[in-house]
Formats: structure tokens, C-alpha cells, sequence
């Protein structure tokens, strides 16, 4: 595993370390554990976050996406109907 991925897998592993309910570590222990300060592993924490809030707003993007496909052809009809989001 190059640098790179072993630094991602660390960030991964503390953000469950001290985000999951099953675990919910201490900052400090986390960093003691990778030798690394109590700030490192706070922004691994918060860049961990960011990116799952990012890949969750992908989700939605996508399935917002299958629905525009559905819709994308009533734009070129003379339907005037309402469509209603539930």
C-alpha cells in the first residue's frame, strides 16, 4: 500500500474510531495510537466528514439525476400539467 493510501486508510480508521457509537475513542487516545498530535487527528476527523457529506450529496445528485431523465421529456411536450415532488 503506497503512503497515500496508508495516510487515507488512518484518517478513515480515526473517524471511526471517534465518530462511530460503537467506538467513540478520545481525540487524544487516537493520536497517541498513530503518533501523531490530538490536532492531526481532528482535522482527519473533520476532512473524513466533509467527504462523506460530499459522497452522500453525490447520492442525491445521482437520484436526482434518474428522475430529471424521467421528467426531461414532458419539458419538450405541450403538457401542462404539475409535477409534484412527495
Amino acid at each position: 500500500m503506497n503512503t497515500r493510501n496508508a495516510r487515507r486508510k488512518q484518517m478513515l480508521i480515526a473517524y471511526v474510531l471517534s465518530e462511530d457509537i460503537d467506538f467513540g475513542f478520545r481525540m487524544t487516545d487516537i493520536a497517541r495510537l498513530f503518533g501523531v498530535s490530538k490536532s492531526t487527528i481532528s482535522n482527519w476527523v473533520k476532512e473524513m466528514g466533509y467527504q462523506i457529506r460530499i459522497r452522500n450529496l453525490e447520492l442525491e445528485l445521482a437520484d436526482a439525476k434518474d428522475s430529471a431523465e424521467i421528467l426531461a421529456p414532458r419539458l419538450l411536450e405541450d403538457d401542462d400539467s404539475i409535477f409534484y415532488i412527495e
